[in-house]
């Protein structure tokens, strides 16, 4: 018998009519798929770093403030604060900005790529190039796409000492966005399952806090199994 070999078709190739060739992307992509940049549907905002010289520009409970450092090794997708706060004062003599609950953190230096969402006001060091999304857009379609193509914004950072990405080129960045309807739909999917998850965090995080306040007592034997 003669079979032939048919190589597994593209969904361009199933459906010629839908697709439209993109002229700035160079590649087939579906009709009715709007492309912009990045500045198109967010505000891009950078940080600073009070003076460490000054106890009065930093307190335990004050501004959450982010260096990339507290995303290493940081496995949640939301992030309430980092390691150290920062006073009004230090907000104001630094050039941090308080930005807004939804905010996508980018480290843009040492490493390029670390990234979370802001789960409530917060500003950052100068290692990072924060978006903030508009209305045109989903956080979370955006915070996938950068994640996404992490690996792509990291081949277009300059850099003698070490490689970065400035406000200029994560501004140009190419992107895909979905028609109205669609985001829509995907806000309404994608919000059951952030809000399990941020739940599912939120009780790990307890959890974790009591594991490290209990353990040392047990292994010093300040308590004992019996207590409870």
């Amino acid at each position: 018998m003669n079979h032939k070999i048919h190589s597994p078709k593209t969904a361009q190739d199933l459906f010629p009519n839908r697709f439209v060739f993109n002229d700035k992307l160079k590649k087939w992509i579906p009709g009715g798929l709007e492309v912009t940049i990045i500045e198109g549907v967010s505000t891009i905002i950078g940080g600073g770093t009070p003076s460490t010289k000054i106890e009065e520009y930093y307190c335990k409970n004050g501004i959450a403030w982010l260096s990339p450092k507290d995303l290493s090794n940081y496995g949640w997708r939301y992030i309430e604060k980092g390691r150290v706060d920062i006073t009004r004062l230090g907000l104001q003599k630094s050039s941090a900005k308080l930005m807004p609950k939804g905010t996508i953190l980018f480290s843009s230096r040492a490493p390029i790529g670390y990234m979370a969402i802001a789960e409530n006001e917060i500003c950052t060091n100068q290692g990072f190039k924060s978006l903030v999304p508009n209305k045109s857009i989903l956080t979370e379609y955006l915070f996938q796409f950068l994640k996404f193509n992490t690996e792509q914004i990291k081949n277009i950072a300059t850099g003698s000492t070490f490689a970065e990405i400035s406000s200029t080129m994560l501004k140009n960045i190419l992107i895909i966005k979905p028609p109205t309807k669609i985001l829509g739909y995907l806000e309404l999917k994608v919000k059951l399952i952030n809000n399990q998850n941020l739940l599912n965090q939120k009780q790990t995080q307890v959890l974790i806090k009591l594991r490290d306040t209990l353990l040392p007592k047990l292994i010093s034997f300040l308590i004992t199994i019996m207590n409870f």
